[in-house]
């Protein structure tokens, strides 16, 4: 399973490999900027297991017709 999500309010794709509810990333990595501005996060589990990859400035590295037609991201209450 991967998913694609994209927030244009704020130029933010998450490629999820697994489904990804709250509280299930213990851990999120930074990782080197690619295409000028664009940062990545990479959302990692207890397991160790990459669960997504977060591109903020999207719009970057993405072609736009993937991101048109990507779904908005489901809003969830991060705090329990």
């Amino acid at each position: 399973m991967v998913k694609i999500t994209y927030d244009p309010t704020v130029d933010a794709a998450y490629v999820a490999f697994v489904e990804v509810g709250p509280g299930d990333s213990v851990a999120t990595v930074n990782l080197e900027p690619v295409a000028g501005a664009t940062l990545v996060n990479a959302d990692i589990d207890a397991n160790g297991h990459l669960l997504g990859i977060e591109f903020i400035g999207a719009s970057h590295v993405f072609a736009a017709e993937v991101l048109r037609e990507a779904p908005l991201p489901e809003p969830f209450d991060p705090l329990p």
